[in-house]
């Protein structure tokens, strides 16, 4: 195995993918003194991949300097083998409850952290049971979920929770508004949606079980019960925001869940939704839920014929080609932490925080993956305790991840508490 002083910095698993190429460039431009490789499962597609990146960013000579490893992901020894060359691996190829069980089972074998930004709950799950015990006694950190999904509110509630306890306060309550300005979603990322789906529907209703015991022993310990509000699973006007909201169906309600059960159970259930501005945007996010259900509930053949026409039937909401970069930059998300508690004179109160930054799936997700392995990189003394298999809250609560994502644009701000 190569020795830990000539392990190169961090890995990209994938980069032909259109997140792993966005973090290549970001490291390119921001990061020269950061040792980085890649991997791909073709030289036809790495070499297509190079060309489009030194076209628009003109950075052949930074590219020359990259160490690329083609290769797939079905031989797990061969991907260890790559794998111990690197300290951090960034895992960017989904549908990951496809493929990222054996990355993850090769990072292990290679003592090589992991970094990945999967929103699968299913494959999260199954990564904790089959390499949680195994991941911690090689002491190798794995930490999924460190993109947009779900890293920048997981971060959020953990500062929010850590404020509170500051100012000598009690959090009863917490529900999360998620508003997206301006994006849009990949045909990717809509396949991992419906794979999601696939999966879900495998695990059946036992998956739920430990959820539902985790729900009631954090309602036993906090003895909150009357005060918390029930999820409101249909479509609401919401006037704490002026916007309109529904039940957020991601991974970020499953994530929050995850890390309070590795802090203790200390923090209360957060119900997050996602919030549009009008009530024509609520329609077409209603759309959107149908068009998934639809397709999801299609023959293999069919989806992949539905796939084929995907902006056609999304009516734009869901396209097979990328943003511009115009777009891009126009694009974002603000996501408010609303938390019912009370103060250190057990005044009733709300606490705000604000999580905001710039387009969630090129620029956050990138910049949240390459953060969580500097971070990772950087602070091996307060993550000395922290191996195994993660979540970005529990492993980063005690780090400097605030610092750092802010000075990357991906900002937290806890508003004064208002009396209610």
């Amino acid at each position: 195995m190569t020795e830990e002083k000539e392990r190169k910095d961090v890995l990209i698993c994938g980069v032909n993918g259109f997140t792993s190429q966005k973090l290549l460039e970001y490291i390119l431009e921001n990061r020269s003194g950061l040792s980085v490789g890649v991997t791909c499962r073709s030289k036809e597609k790495l070499e297509r991949t190079f060309h489009d990146i030194s076209v628009k960013k003109e950075n052949s000579d930074a590219l020359s300097q990259v160490s690329t490893h083609i290769t797939g992901v079905d031989n797990i020894g061969k991907l260890a083998k790559i794998f111990e060359e690197y300290r951090v691996v960034i895992n960017c190829i989904g549908p990951f409850a496809i493929t990222g069980l054996g990355i993850v089972e090769a990072a292990i074998r290679a003592h090589s952290h992991y970094v990945d930004c999967t929103g699968e709950p299913g494959f999260i799950e199954e990564s904790m049971k089959m390499f949680g015990e195994k991941a911690k006694s090689e002491d190798v950190i794995i930490a999924h979920a460190c993109g947009f999904d779900s890293l920048p509110l997981d971060i959020g509630v953990v500062h929010t929770m850590q404020e509170i306890k500051k100012r000598g306060g009690r959090a009863n309550s917490m529900e999360s508004y998620m508003h997206l300005i301006n994006s849009r979603i990949n045909l990717g990322t809509f396949k991992t949606i419906i794979t999601s789906l696939d999966n879900l529907k495998k695990r059946g209703n036992n998956s739920n079980k430990p959820r539902k015991e985790l729900a009631s022993k954090e309602e036993k310990k906090e003895n909150l019960v009357s005060k918390r509000p029930k999820v409101k699973k249909m479509p609401f006007f919401c006037s704490e925001i002026n916007m309109y909201a529904a039940i957020f169906p991601g991974s970020d309600s499953y994530v929050l869940r995850k890390t309070s059960s590795l802090l203790g159970g200390i923090y209360p259930i957060c119900h997050c939704y996602i919030a549009v501005g009008s009530f024509i945007g609520m329609i077409y996010l209603v759309f959107l839920s149908v068009l998934i259900g639809i397709i999801y509930l299609l023959p293999r053949a069919l989806r992949s014929i539905a796939y084929d026409y995907i902006d056609i039937l999304s009516c734009g909401a869901v396209r097979t080609e990328g943003p511009t970069v115009q777009e891009i930059l126009c694009s974002g998300f603000k996501t408010q932490i609303s938390t019912q508690g009370v103060d250190k004179n057990n005044n009733n109160v709300t606490y705000k925080t604000v999580v905001s930054g710039p387009d969630p799936g090129y620029i956050t997700t990138p910049i949240a993956l390459l953060v969580s392995a500097e971070t990772i990189l950087s602070n091996q003394e307060s993550l000395r305790d922290k191996k195994g298999v993660l979540t970005p809250g529990a492993l980063f609560v005690e780090s400097d991840i605030i610092k750092r994502l802010t000075k990357e644009q991906i900002v937290f701000c806890m508003d004064a508490c208002d009396s209610f």
